[in-house]
């Protein structure tokens, strides 16, 4: 994807688990490469709505509201601005968000993820597109997710509560798939490759600068081929990978760590065919997924769809 012009900054608050600020959180160590996923259920899934802001044409990042019941948050990719924009599960726009200050803007925003922190719910925008690999350091904002009943005329502007600037320990890596460990504050990378092996890497510090980035560390490989996007769900438990085609759900006993699971072969959750599925979130239940889709090449909005796959929680717990 072509870098845009540098826009503002939207600096957003990370949930991180680490003690101070600039201060490094020691990485989890890296474990054996995964094997191949295992069979999983028949693909299912329905558009429910498509959405309606017609400025929402390339959906790179998903995650389900946790302080505006019912709203979801997405966002375009490097074309889009440094924007988030929430919708209903009907489709209907319910506000957009600008991202300011210093030091924010969309170079890449490839994934987005939503979880709480001392009872409070952030948003975390992964700046992590590298197709060109030829980044050097990479931004994670954390923001706190805006109350929308505030919004004036749709519009609303945010600034992180903090940035996390980070650097890959074995060079430049292009990721479109992130997300943040509720149980501990971790966020996980997920490399995008079109052949063997994707790394998968560990940011579990606080803040930093462009002067003293965080180390991005190594803790597994697995078989996914061209991952898109991410999320964990609020139980800890469970973690899912989007691919263009498929994801693969990855799961953990309270006593193991996610170094541990990602060693293990993900079960496979078939998905139904989208133009260029770049998103995926756990809904509020824990187990319904959801996903969005990038438009054709020569589609204008509206025509971004959601799509819904229902699941049964006590059928995902099972399969554990």
């Amino acid at each position: 994807m072509a870098r845009p012009l540098r826009i503002l900054h939207l600096v957003v608050p990370i949930l991180v688990a680490a003690a101070s600020s600039a201060a490094i959180a020691q990485q989890p160590e890296p474990a054996p490469a995964a094997p191949p996923a295992q069979p999983g259920e028949p693909a299912r899934g329905r558009v429910i709505a498509t959405l309606a802001n017609a400025r929402m044409t390339e959906s790179s990042g998903l995650a389900c509201g946790l302080a505006n019941p019912g709203v979801f948050w997405t966002h375009n990719d490097s074309r889009g601005g440094p924007l988030l924009y929430a919708f209903g599960a009907d489709g209907s726009s319910r506000g957009v968000v600008d991202l300011e200050g210093p030091g924010v803007w969309n170079t890449d925003w490839e994934d987005l993820s939503s979880f709480t922190e001392g009872g409070r719910a952030f948003l975390l925008v992964a700046d992590t597109g590298d197709n060109r690999h030829d980044r050097d350091v990479y931004s994670l904002y954390v923001v706190a997710e805006p109350d929308l009943k505030t919004a004036r005329r749709g519009r609303l502007t945010a600034a992180p509560s903090r940035t996390i600037r980070f650097r890959y320990e074995d060079g430049p890596h292009n990721c479109e798939a992130a997300a943040v460990d509720p149980g501990t504050g971790t966020i996980y990378l997920v490399t995008k490759v079109t052949s063997g092996k994707a790394g998968i890497y560990a940011v579990a510090c606080r803040e930093s600068t462009w002067e003293e980035p965080c180390r991005a560390g190594a803790v597994g490989t697995a078989s996914l081929p061209r991952a898109t996007g991410m999320d964990f769900a609020a139980d800890g438990l469970r973690a899912i990978v989007v691919t263009r085609e498929d994801a693969y759900e990855f799961d953990r006993s309270p006593a193991e760590s996610w170094s541990e699971a990602f060693a293990r072969s993900p079960r496979l959750v078939p998905l139904p065919r989208r133009k260029q599925g770049e998103s995926i979130c756990y809904g509020p239940d824990g187990a319904t997924l959801y996903l969005t889709s990038e438009c054709g090449k020569r589609e204008s909005g509206p025509c971004v769809p959601l799509v819904e796959v229902a699941r049964e929680r006590e059928e995902v717990l099972e399969k554990r």
